[in-house]
């Protein structure tokens, strides 16, 4: 016979759920912010930058030549500021701070938060020297057109970062943190050269004044949406389990020929 009130205190136990204050999540990312930044490979980003600014100073020429606008050097500017965004990712107190309060995805905003304005910095200045120095050659003032395509070139950065961030998460996932950057840098330029193979059968380099500028870039559009899918996938928790996928257990079978030793009451 159960005491007298016990089933009121276990009803009234299974009620009470713990407060959570409003607000708390937002002040654990503020809190989280500046250790964040101390974290991120600045050093990686900026030198993409720099080294794509080298590139497009080496390759003036063709930026305004008399045959119109080169996009190449431009391009080649982009895969160069995305390997040095594959270092976004690493986190080397990743192992450390797993079994904190904020979970991977919140860190991995947190990365992006920060990391994204000075990326969208860098590419308006690789894109701003680039002008630049179109419109310096001797043939700008013709009727060649010397415009760089900003919109085009702008989603050909943004597919790019993100699968260089993609493959950066994929490497913590499956190889361990600290090696994002090392494994998005080969997995970057790999795709790079994987559609430049292809591209007599699905083009993406396309230059401005072709027929195919539009189609390449709905391609583009495409790798964008599948990289970063791929991407917000890889920021879950790997214990957390979708509900969908998960499996109840079974009651196991009770063998035959065994019977309780509990007796029973007269």
């Amino acid at each position: 016979m159960r005491p007298a009130g016990l089933a009121d205190a276990n009803g009234a136990g299974a009620a009470v759920q713990p407060i959570r204050p409003r607000g708390t999540r937002l002040r654990q990312a503020l809190q989280l912010l500046w250790p964040t930044a101390r974290t991120i490979r600045w050093s990686a980003v900026l030198g993409g930058l720099a080294a794509g600014i080298l590139v497009l100073w080496a390759g003036k020429g063709e930026l305004s030549s008399a045959g119109g606008i080169s996009l190449t050097p431009v391009r080649i500017a982009a895969v160069l500021s995305c390997l040095g965004a594959g270092f976004i990712v690493d986190d080397d107190a990743g192992v450390t701070v797993e079994p904190v309060v904020a979970s991977l995805a919140v860190r991995r905003g947190l990365r992006l938060l920060l990391a994204v304005p000075v990326l969208a910095v860098c590419w308006g200045a690789t894109l701003g020297v680039a002008a630049a120095l179109a419109a310096s050659g001797p043939y700008a003032g013709t009727s060649v057109p010397h415009s760089l395509p900003v919109a085009g070139l702008t989603l050909e950065a943004a597919a790019l970062l993100s699968v260089a961030l993609a493959a950066g998460a994929a490497a913590v996932r499956w190889v361990g943190h600290g090696r994002a950057g090392v494994a998005a840098g080969p997995a970057l330029l790999a795709f790079v050269m994987a559609m430049m193979s292809i591209g007599r059968y699905w083009p993406l380099f396309q230059s401005g004044s072709e027929h195919g500028w539009v189609a390449a870039h709905v391609r583009w559009a495409g790798i964008l949406a599948a990289a970063a899918i791929l991407f917000a996938g890889l920021a879950l928790d790997p214990a957390r389990r979708s509900r969908a996928f998960r499996t109840r257990r079974r009651p196991q079978p009770r063998a035959r020929g065994l019977t309780s030793t509990v007796p029973e009451k007269p």
